[in-house]
């Protein structure tokens, strides 16, 4: 069986409503991280460092890094991917457990990235229009304790 199911902050056709999550053919592509502004309401120490990641694609495995760096007042990151190219990282909101961020590249649609970091590995997704691909990543570097 096969079910598609868009989920709204309010009325559908209400002009001031957003659609935060759709699911096709079981595929989840959210749509949270783009309008989370950047939120930080968990111990950022959870997620500065650099993270090799590895995405999920039809292609096969892309791997590449992520780094964060920054305090409670905001987060700043980049992603490089395995040919050396570099994004900054936009919208980083973390919770305490879920990390979402949006890259933006030169070229196509933004993509949004909803993680849930649990010590030094995360899982989750990243979502572009008509697509819903699973990422994971594990921390390889973390900040010194004595940086401020």
């Amino acid at each position: 069986k096969v079910a598609n199911l868009v989920v709204t902050d309010g009325s559908y056709f209400a002009e001031d409503t957003s659609v935060r999550q759709v699911f096709v053919d079981g595929r989840l592509y959210d749509y949270t991280a783009e309008d989370a502004g950047g939120e930080i309401t968990g111990d950022v120490a959870a997620v500065v460092g650099t993270w090799s990641y590895t995405l999920e694609t039809p292609q096969g495995e892309q791997s590449g890094t992520l780094s964060f760096e920054g305090d409670q007042s905001g987060l700043e990151g980049t992603l490089t991917n395995s040919q050396g190219d570099t994004q900054e990282l936009t919208s980083i909101s973390f919770d305490g457990t879920t990390l979402s961020f949006v890259i933006s590249p030169s070229q196509g649609p933004s993509l949004s990235t909803t993680v849930t970091v649990k010590g030094d590995t995360f899982e989750g997704t990243l979502s572009a229009p008509n697509i819903s691909l699973e990422i994971s990543g594990e921390r390889t570097s973390a900040p010194s304790a004595t940086r401020k």
